[in-house]
């Protein structure tokens, strides 16, 4: 069996229980790649090269389509350290703001919605977004990354996602989720969301992939049922029409997510963290998806770094090797993140730590 085949049926309940390790490289690699900062070795190389270097299966990312704001006058400005999009509505206007980070990636400081007053301009931009395809290279892409590994088209983030983590801020008006124009918000979201959904999985590529950052620290299961539960269903309902499968990315805990991403039908979660108190053990996680879903992680990201000694962070991958043996469903991958300065030899190890811990 290929490991393009392996990784596909462990998306289901028909892969195999041995361990397999399949790390996440895209935000690793569009960072260095974005500040100049690659291991030199790696310079002029590709993802999947990478990967295919580090004797890993290849997990790419590629966005094939753009977002545009129909009939309204909008402008981006971009600096060394700044970064400002401003869009004028005839409600009033959106300003956007973000700062670069040390490691290369920007970081979202200043959000369009600060109070109410500002909930007429976001209708009127919600109304304007439209969304094109462009799918030049796709098949290229596909064809050069084969069997040894998966290919997947990421997707917006759902409506809901879209409007806290960009337009309000996870520290900001939360309490604004319950005004009347969120709603409006969200459903014009939707209605661009699923059509896009629908025309790309008429695309050969078999994963749609979702970076919706789910953490259950900060999202309450009422919350999801309220708004993503349905939005993930509509995509399920119309991906497995065509046979495709659907990863979506956490960034925290999800004990209190997962029976609800297991109702929606979502196939993985992506990412999540067994850090925090109360959220158990990986083996736990898994018990309690009771193999409705894939769970794909279980290393923290933070154990690459050289802060972390080379012992204590072999050890916590043989832990988590001897904690997946027999367990379907579930991918061993990198909790958090690959960091960008990420020792890479600890990514190659992984393998031969997981052999280690289950012969």
């Amino acid at each position: 069996m290929s490991l393009r085949s392996d990784i596909m049926a462990r998306f289901t309940d028909q892969g195999s229980n041995e361990p397999i390790f399949v790390p996440d490289l895209n935000a690793w690699y569009r960072r260095n790649n974005r500040a100049g900062t690659l291991p030199e070795r790696y310079a002029d190389w590709t993802l999947a090269q990478i990967y295919r270097d580090l004797e890993l299966p290849v997990w790419q990312i590629v966005r094939p389509w753009r977002v545009h704001v129909m009939g309204l006058e909008a402008e981006e400005q971009e600096t060394e350290t700044e970064r400002v999009r401003r869009v004028e509505t005839i409600a009033g206007v959106m300003v956007w703001r973000w700062e670069r980070v040390p490691d290369g990636g920007w970081q979202q400081v200043e959000f369009p919605i600060k109070s109410a007053a500002d909930l007429p301009a976001a209708v009127e931009w919600s109304r304007a977004l439209g969304c094109s395809l462009d799918t030049e290279g796709l098949t290229e892409l596909e064809m050069s990354i084969g069997d040894d590994g998966i290919l997947a088209i990421e997707v917006p983030p759902r409506p809901l996602m879209n409007v806290v983590s960009r337009l309000l801020g996870w520290e900001g008006r939360l309490d604004l989720l319950q005004e009347p124009a969120i709603e409006h918000i969200t459903e014009h979201l939707e209605q661009r969301l699923q059509p896009l959904v629908t025309s790309l999985a008429q695309i050969s590529v078999p994963v749609q992939y979702a970076s919706d950052q789910l953490d259950g620290a900060t999202l309450s299961d009422a919350l999801f049922r309220q708004y993503l539960l349905p939005s993930y269903q509509s995509t399920m309902e119309e991906l497995h029409e065509y046979h495709k499968r659907f990863v979506v990315q956490s960034r925290g805990p999800i004990k209190n997510l997962l029976q609800g991403l297991a109702d929606s039908g979502v196939d993985v979660v992506a990412g999540f963290s067994c850090a925090t108190a109360g959220e158990g053990s990986l083996v736990d996680l898994h018990e309690l998806a009771g193999g409705r879903i894939t769970l794909w992680g279980g290393i923290p990201g933070e154990m690459l770094l050289p802060e972390t000694d080379r012992e204590t962070f072999d050890e916590r991958v043989r832990q988590v090797a001897r904690m997946a043996v027999g367990r379907e469903r579930l991918l061993l991958g990198i909790s958090g993140g690959v960091p960008v300065q990420a020792e890479l030899a600890r990514l190659q190890a992984v393998p031969y730590l997981m052999q280690e811990a289950v012969s």
